[in-house]
């Protein structure tokens, strides 16, 4: 991952208005329903889980992740501030999915809304777009285990 990948709540609110910064709640659905940063879109990373790591499995994984990139209007051209309500463990999961499909420019908001103390906002809709995986394979952990 790249070094840059925390921002704080001062880079939020000095780049949330470019229209290249789109924001991703990591957070529960009932929590994400409840309220969350304006404009951002829902990934639970923890609802996503895939044990089958053949090659068969990861090229469905991926393209299952693809396609779900592609529902939030995420291209890969874009700089995705990441967040939940801490900084835990649904938004660095959410971050290595990211970056493991390709995308270059994930952030982390630190500290997550806690100390972003901005007003929370209602479900908004979000406009889907292509997302085309570019899979990392540096950054993948393989099965290295062997019987016998």
């Amino acid at each position: 991952m790249q070094s840059d990948i925390l921002v704080n709540a001062r880079w939020l609110s000095e780049h949330r208005a470019q229209r290249s910064v789109v924001l991703v709640d990591t957070r529960s659905t009932a929590e994400f329903h409840a309220g969350h940063l304006s404009g951002a879109r829902h990934f639970d990373p923890f609802s996503f889980h895939y044990s089958d790591t053949s090659e068969r499995g990861m090229r469905v994984f991926r393209a299952q992740l693809e396609w779900i990139f592609s529902a939030l209007g995420i291209t890969g051209d874009e700089t995705l501030v990441l967040y939940e309500s801490d900084s835990g463990m649904r938004v660095t999961r959410t971050a290595w999915l990211a970056e493991n499909m390709g995308h270059r420019r994930v952030r982390i908001l630190d500290g997550g809304l806690k100390l972003a103390a901005a007003n929370l906002t209602a479900v908004e809709p979000v406009t889907p777009r292509a997302f085309a995986a570019a899979p990392r394979e540096e950054i993948f952990p393989t099965n290295t285990s062997s019987s016998g």
